[in-house]
């Protein structure tokens, strides 16, 4: 059976539901002179546990607190910045796992590819896949700032005929027993000032060593 990814419906006009993060997982960083919107707020480091007793760290804006929407694929680990509406996740796929994955794909030569390659096309595919009008992105690379390939690919559309269009950047990272998928979430309309901003937070993505 494919393994299909079940997303809720973002409601942008209800009221959010925060959890507190947990400090012992926090350091304030100083993000000044990196991000452009956010230009004046610290960087929060979060820890991203795995299932092999390690994990991985993302610095976040310190606008961003925990949020239990269903936005990704675990739903471990999910964030928003409420005052902007951006939600960021992080996925924990263990390797072993990715043959469950690569059978969502027909296409033998999907299937073949190296697994943060099928993690990648997975996220956009299924997206896309529960949008309307959706469109995809052409795949490109960046790299963190510890040298890690970082394998993104993006698609908009829109939650049903009527609603607004929604932007969702996704970055793959491929780690030693896990594959981690980035996800951030926007309106279409922010894009054009919050897009180099979410890259230089997926750029942050350290895994631990």
């Amino acid at each position: 059976m494919k393994k299909l990814l079940s997303y809720a419906p973002l409601l942008f006009i209800l009221p959010l539901i925060f959890v507190q993060c947990k400090l012992d997982n926090e350091d304030k960083i100083d993000y000044h002179g990196k991000l452009k919107y956010f230009d004046n707020q610290y960087g929060v480091k979060h820890f991203i546990e795995n299932d092999k007793n390690s994990g991985a760290y993302i610095t976040l804006p310190e606008c961003f607190t925990n949020e239990n929407s269903s936005i990704s694929i675990t739903n471990k680990n999910n964030f928003v910045c409420s005052e902007n509406k951006i939600y960021f996740s992080v996925d924990v796929i263990p390797k072993e796992e990715i043959n469950h994955y690569a059978e969502y794909f027909n296409d033998t030569k999907i299937k073949n590819q190296e697994g943060d390659y099928i993690m990648r096309d997975y996220s956009v595919e299924t997206r896309a896949n529960g949008l309307t009008d959706a469109t995809k992105s052409i795949y490109s690379n960046i790299v963190s700032f510890d040298n890690k390939p970082i394998h993104l690919g993006s698609v908009k559309g829109k939650e049903g005929s009527q609603g607004k269009e929604l932007f969702y950047q996704f970055g793959v990272v491929s780690g030693k027993d896990s594959y981690y998928i980035l996800q951030a979430i926007m309106s279409k309309n922010n894009t054009a000032f919050l897009y180099d901003d979410i890259l230089e937070i997926f750029k942050s993505f350290r895994i631990e060593k």
